[in-house]
């Protein structure tokens, strides 16, 4: 349904007082049951982040030593069956393509559609035809993966990332994380014959439930040490609220689709007139920040043990990188012309960071003690 000039005006004054990430957090609300309105929704601002990063990450990097980091973020969302994750994943979309990224949606993990694979026509056609490379009509047999042809990939459930026991999932995993770094390098042999070698800036959005090997895989694998996930779990309270949230979801109106697109629609066109081609650099007080973050990550550091030990030893360089990463974006938002990340940037990054970390160690916690209680009841049974 169309809307009228005065709802349009109504609602981009409603908007219009809103920062970017306040701006897609209420469009988001008019689809998405959100149980942390006295919270930081980090599964909102963290996908915010997803696809802002992906904007600017066409012409900003973020300089280190004598080179440049990448400004683009990765989210990894854990949270119950039927708690939204779905919604999340659709506003998320909606919001990149707006923007014009291209991105793409997988349901099952597989190396070749990751990585890439070979063509067989291609092949065959070139021997048929004996045609080596250099010859115009010769067909390259290798097709690249989505880690190269897309901005932003969507595994909307990928348990099979936490399957600890399989080596296939641990080679995808490797490819992902080899694309998460910096320069995103990715090469390797198809068939031990056919080179291929390109360069990913991809982001990757991932969503699942939570799964008792999210721990093992935390501890041991590279590419949740570069992209952490958020673990949210709803108390009996919490997920009482939701559902009385979605019940009332059903309370609409013909137009509201139409508000929500035209509401996103608003925060791209704002989007596209922040500058995305300059590099950013710290500076001097918010490296002196950013050291503090560190002092205050190994003063807890020094206070734990076990899991949570490996954890934050293993997490706080990832911790660090995201504050900068999220400080740059605040940065680029916050002045169109400017090429320094201030510590007031760093700040609204530390607080996301925080409540991101604080859900994964809150969750080891929880794990280790029940296996104590279970150890100690094991013991004490076994006494009779």
């Amino acid at each position: 349904m169309q809307l009228t000039d005065q709802e349009k005006q109504r609602i981009r004054d409603e908007v219009s007082k809103l920062s970017l990430r306040e701006h897609f957090y209420n469009a988001s609300c008019m689809l998405l049951a959100d149980v942390d309105t006295d919270k930081i929704p980090v599964d909102v601002f963290a996908s915010f982040y997803v696809v802002v990063s992906q904007y600017l990450q066409k012409g900003v990097k973020i300089a280190f030593g004598s080179g440049f980091k990448d400004i683009r973020h990765s989210f990894f969302l854990v949270k119950g069956s039927r708690t939204g994750k779905g919604v999340l994943y659709f506003v998320t979309r909606t919001f990149a393509e707006a923007i014009n990224l291209k991105v793409c949606k997988r349901t099952r993990l597989s190396d070749a559609g990751i990585f890439g694979t070979i063509d067989e026509k291609a092949i065959t056609y070139n021997y048929k035809h004996k045609l080596v490379e250099g010859n115009p009509d010769y067909k390259d047999p290798v097709i690249i993966g989505d880690l190269g042809n897309y901005d932003i990939i969507f595994f909307v459930e990928c348990s099979q990332f936490l399957r600890v026991e399989s080596p296939y999932i641990e080679n995808v995993l490797t490819i992902l994380q080899e694309a998460s770094d910096d320069g995103g390098h990715i090469s390797g042999k198809l068939r031990n014959i056919y080179e291929i070698d390109y360069h990913s800036t991809a982001s990757i959005w991932c969503s699942t439930y939570y799964m008792k090997e999210i721990v093992e895989a935390l501890v041991d694998r590279g590419y949740f040490q570069r992209n952490p996930p958020y673990i949210r779990d709803l108390n009996i309270e919490e997920n009482i609220n939701l559902r009385h949230q979605i019940i009332d979801l059903y309370k609409t109106n013909p137009k509201k689709a139409t508000i929500f697109q035209y509401k996103i629609n608003l925060l791209a066109e704002r989007i596209k007139t922040i500058n995305n081609s300059r590099n950013m650099y710290l500076s001097e007080e918010a490296i002196k920040q950013l050291h503090r973050t560190l002092d205050s990550i190994n003063l807890n550091v020094s206070r734990t043990s076990g899991t949570k030990l490996k954890l934050l030893q293993s997490f706080s360089q990832t911790a660090l990188d995201i504050c900068v990463r999220i400080g740059a974006i605040h940065a680029c938002i916050r002045d169109n012309y400017t090429t320094t990340i201030e510590v007031s940037d760093l700040v609204p990054a530390q607080v996301f960071v925080r409540s991101m970390f604080d859900t994964i160690f809150n969750k080891i916690e929880i794990i280790e003690k029940q296996t104590e209680v279970y150890k100690m009841t094991k013991y004490a049974l076994n006494l009779f």
